[in-house]
């Protein structure tokens, strides 16, 4: 089968590898139907992002189960299914405290072990969740972002009335913007410098989007809010710029989630008795942490639009095309299609 291999730094290849087979009696074969390309990729191939070298990338995927181990109960061949990739070991401390996304042990599909940018992949099958029915694979492969986002929104602790900002219209700011823009927030703002990515974030229903490049955005929104500033603001785009802009548009008593991937090593400066002061609140958000099952209901409620959102589907074979797309924000969702 062919399959997408990352080599080490700048080095990502297709080439065939043997078909995989179940070793372990709890894993499950599957057969993929797709894979998304995540923000994080491009990142991987940089060097930006730490993964082992010598494995097929690939985790936002869903397929069909060929075959099934000896002790796998929950899915049977023939079973359409969405994946977790995030492997926990479910003894550690974090695992024993609710907080199975910060698990000492985990282990990620696609960085850590094989992913879905291949014909074939073998899953533990505690990470495989059935898809129903009536919801189209394509979902599926939305499910692992979408639970990540769902997770963004319990720590960002949204209350009615809040202003809210975004920072970044890429696919996980345009996956918040469509999960937000009918809560009980009062207004959600998007902060984003790409002018396609703008029109994106219009074309996804936000009513006020505030341009860098043309006007100062801490402005913008303390002038919306009676010179207060935002209750939340959810750093989106994962770069030191807009972590400084999350940090000047906060007002009093608000909460900063930093949820895009910042290059490791990159700091921030931050001013402590003005944290102090005004009572900020600066949280992570790592992955999903029991948000999974969330984000399938979300999608099968239709709060989702797929149809906008997958903006293109290459070949596997092609798959330096799509990574070019992400990396130029030319694109919003890009699947890959292996067979």
């Amino acid at each position: 089968m062919k399959a997408a291999v990352f080599k080490g730094v700048n080095n990502f290849v297709v080439e065939d590898r043997l078909i995989p087979e179940i070793k372990n009696p709890t894993d499950v074969l599957l057969e993929i139907y797709g894979c998304g390309i995540c923000g994080t990729d491009p990142k991987i191939i940089a060097g930006e992002h730490p993964v082992v070298h010598g494995i097929i990338l690939g985790h936002e995927y869903a397929g069909t189960v060929l075959k099934v181990g000896e002790k796998v109960k929950n899915v049977k061949p023939g079973d359409r299914v969405t994946v977790d990739v995030d492997i926990k070991c479910g003894e550690c401390y974090y695992c024993k405290t609710g907080r199975e996304n910060l698990c000492q042990n985990i282990k990620t599909l696609g960085e850590h072990l094989d992913g879905g940018y291949a014909l074939y992949n073998i899953s533990p099958a505690s990470t495989l969740y059935k898809m129903p029915d009536t919801m189209p694979f394509e979902a599926g492969i939305l499910a692992g972002p979408i639970s990540c986002v769902a997770n963004g929104v319990r720590r960002a602790q949204i209350k009615p009335g809040d202003t809210v900002v975004i920072i970044g219209a890429g696919p996980m700011g345009l996956l918040y913007l469509q999960l937000l823009k009918n809560s009980e927030a009062a207004r959600v703002i998007v902060c984003e410098v790409k002018d396609k990515r703008i029109e994106d974030a219009k074309k996804f229903g936000a009513e006020i989007v505030i341009d860098p490049k043309k006007e100062d955005p801490a402005g913008v929104v303390k002038s919306l809010t009676d010179g207060r500033g935002a209750d939340v603001v959810i750093e989106a785009a994962g770069n030191p710029i807009a972590t400084k802009q999350a940090l000047s548009m906060i007002g009093r008593g608000g909460k900063v989630v930093l949820f895009g991937i910042n290059p490791q090593g990159q700091e921030v400066p931050i001013q402590p008795f003005d944290v102090t002061f005004r009572q900020i609140e600066i949280v992570g958000s790592f992955i999903s942490n029991y948000t999974f099952h969330a984000a399938l209901e979300l999608l099968n409620a239709g709060k989702f639009d797929l149809e906008n959102f997958i903006t293109h589907r290459i070949k596997l074979t092609e798959i330096h095309k799509g990574i070019d797309l992400m990396k130029k924000g030319e694109c919003i969702k890009v699947m890959i299609t292996p067979s």
